[in-house]
């Protein structure tokens, strides 16, 4: 109903087992598989609606909150997601201990 009604809907992508009761399909990042949700993707068919990637870092000092790292927008197709899946690569080459789920990704069979 929000993207409908011309509202911008955030969900998350990265779907570790045991986070996520949905689809998922598994894509490499950095030489090992990694579950990410399908579901945005499958939303964003309905539409068409576009996915926009993106990572976000805290600022620190009195600035506070955080700042948006946005990629390109991505048309909902079959490709779709292993472009999602090369921008969170870039992005955990650039930052990995921003990643809370870092540990957990590293511990994947």
């Amino acid at each position: 109903r929000a993207l409908r009604r011309g509202a911008v809907v955030v969900l998350l992508g990265d779907a570790l087992p045991g986070m996520h009761d949905g689809p998922v399909a598994s894509q490499p990042v950095l030489g090992r598989p990694l579950p990410l949700s399908t579901g945005p993707f499958r939303l964003a068919a309905r539409g068409p609606y576009a996915i926009l990637p993106l990572a976000f870092l805290p600022r620190h000092g009195a600035e506070g909150g955080l700042r948006f790292f946005p990629g390109p927008p991505l048309v909902p197709e079959p490709q779709a997601l292993g472009a999602a899946a090369r921008f969170f690569q870039r992005w955990l080459i650039q930052v990995p201990a921003r990643w809370l789920l870092w540990h957990r990704f590293l511990s994947l069979p």
